[in-house]
């Protein structure tokens, strides 16, 4: 699965068919919410996620909290939409495992 936040129905769609087609399923959710975000990544396992910058930096902002469900998660990658990820942000995510 994918967690997602819906942003445009271009981009949502475009997502949507590239996931669906290879055999994956999408999960969109109303909104984003940085108190929920692990608790939607423990409920629904996806392999990758995408979202803005600045969602993200919410995201490792709350992750040494999370560090049991971080353990559990299966994510491949992350995707970063309408900006790259600044640089703290881009090397903590890459030092999971460590």
């Amino acid at each position: 699965p994918i967690l997602t936040r819906r942003r445009s129905p271009d981009s949502t769609i475009e997502r949507s068919c590239a996931s669906v087609g290879a055999g994956g399923s999408v999960v969109c959710t109303q909104g984003f919410d940085a108190l929920r975000f692990f608790r939607w990544l423990d409920e629904e396992r996806p392999s990758w996620f995408t979202a803005v910058p600045t969602m993200h930096q919410a995201i490792l902002g709350r992750a040494e909290r999370n560090a049991e469900i971080i353990a559990r998660a299966k994510l491949r990658f992350l995707r970063s939409s309408s900006a790259s990820l600044p640089g703290l942000a881009s090397r903590r995510s890459t030092t999971r495992s460590e």
